[in-house]
């Protein structure tokens, strides 16, 4: 055999084992990405087996559990069946079953006393640059429904939703509606307002940076963050501009802090865009509190939220801690809990959720527990500033959305 013929057929062997290795990686990635948790519940009455999909206490469980007796073939109880199997099988984004937010709104106790109500919000009777509200419940607030909040009376409101959704992905114009400080339902389980925490905690630097974020969706995440935080914990609030280039956003939200927020608040804007890595290690070395808390600059908090984290870096400072993350909704801005879940990540490294174990959560007490997660979602956590620090911050020169996510989570444990 000639040597040109040899090296033909090495390299034809070659090409035929490398085509048959990544042909098996490739099933055993698609097999594994698509594997959904078949664990079951079951009815006793019925000894029916379910989907698993862990909703916050058992109570929530059964009212799910009673959609799916035998002989029961009404529409409606098709139309259940459909939405559970669809967030049992949806396993990139968990929605709400309709049955846990009916559930909920018979249960939930609503900030301040305001309202009773999943979707009722307190709305804002004041012109888009008005400064003369903050503190309290906005005077002349009136509870509305989903529909009359998002009624569009004009074209220029047209054009507001719609460029709403074009810069932020969101319904800016129900956004603008809403009240500074409106309610959003204690989601919590019954058994968390019971837990006592230390008196004496870590304070706490809460860090949102941003970039040509929605002014009213920015605000109402700082008013929730001072309405609904311990004062004696709360050590500052420091806000990073991104660099943004909606013509006025800096200049509006500077008066607005100089008017309406406590001297906590402290805004400031880096010289250049910088991307949320770098963004967040400029605030970092601006913190002065024991703790870094980093949220999203649209987020609503909830009651009491800054104290359990605060509790566990206590007794650990090397935890990193995040909160449970609710939903709200990007067309409505309806506030739901969302079920319990943990991070995880797939063999691509992309960040997921995942359910969490049944046999963890087997008794009431378990379900305020904290729960372990390999992974943590990078836009809303808790870490001692000196252990941040240490670690070596951020990778500072991650450019590209998503790798928070993991980077910090391999190097934490």
């Amino acid at each position: 055999m000639s040597q040109a013929s040899f090296r033909l057929r090495s390299f034809l062997i070659g090409m035929s084992v490398a085509s048959l290795t990544w042909g098996a990686s490739i099933y055993l990635y698609l097999s594994l990405n698509s594997h959904t948790d078949t664990t079951t519940l079951s009815d006793g009455d019925k000894g029916q087996s379910l989907p698993y999909i862990p909703l916050r206490d058992i109570s929530s469980r059964n009212h799910v559990l009673k959609h799916f007796v035998d002989g029961n073939e009404s529409k409606t109880n098709g139309q259940w069946k459909l939405k559970f199997k669809q967030l049992v099988d949806d396993g990139t984004m968990y929605k709400n079953s309709p049955a846990l937010v009916a559930d909920l709104k018979s249960k939930v106790k609503v900030v301040n006393g305001f309202g009773s109500k999943l979707n009722s919000y307190s709305v804002r009777n004041v012109g888009k640059n008005d400064m003369s509200f903050g503190g309290g419940l906005d005077k002349g607030n009136s509870n509305l429904d989903m529909e009359s909040l998002g009624l569009i009376k004009t074209i220029e409101e047209k054009k507001e939703r719609e460029q709403g959704f074009k810069k932020h992905a969101f319904n800016a114009l129900i956004s603008s509606r809403l009240s500074y400080h409106r309610n959003v339902p204690d989601t919590r389980h019954d058994r968390c307002s019971s837990i006592e925490y230390p008196v004496k905690l870590p304070s706490a630097s809460v860090i949102i940076c941003f970039y040509n974020e929605e002014f009213h969706a920015l605000v109402r995440s700082i008013h929730s963050v001072l309405d609904r935080s311990n004062t004696q914990n709360l050590h500052e609030v420091i806000l990073v501009d991104d660099f943004s280039d909606i013509d006025g956003l800096n200049e509006q939200l500077q008066k607005y802090i100089e008017k309406r927020f406590p001297i906590k608040v402290r805004l400031y804007k880096t010289p250049r865009r910088e991307g949320l890595i770098r963004a967040r290690i400029f605030g970092a070395k601006r913190a002065t509190g024991d703790v870094l808390v980093f949220l999203d600059s649209h987020i609503e908090a909830n009651v009491n939220w800054l104290d359990p984290l605060l509790a566990r870096i206590k007794q650990n400072f090397t935890r990193v801690v995040m909160p449970l993350i609710d939903i709200i909704n990007a067309e409505t801005f309806e506030y739901t809990a969302s079920p319990l879940v943990k991070g995880g990540f797939n063999w691509g490294l992309h960040f997921k959720w995942d359910n969490v174990p049944e046999d963890s959560l087997l008794h009431g007490e378990d379900f305020v527990k904290p729960i372990q997660s390999p992974a943590m979602a990078g836009g809303l956590f808790a870490m001692d500033t000196k252990y941040f620090h240490d670690l070596g911050e951020y990778d500072s020169g991650m450019d590209v959305w998503g790798g928070e996510n993991i980077e910090l989570s391999i190097r934490v444990n």
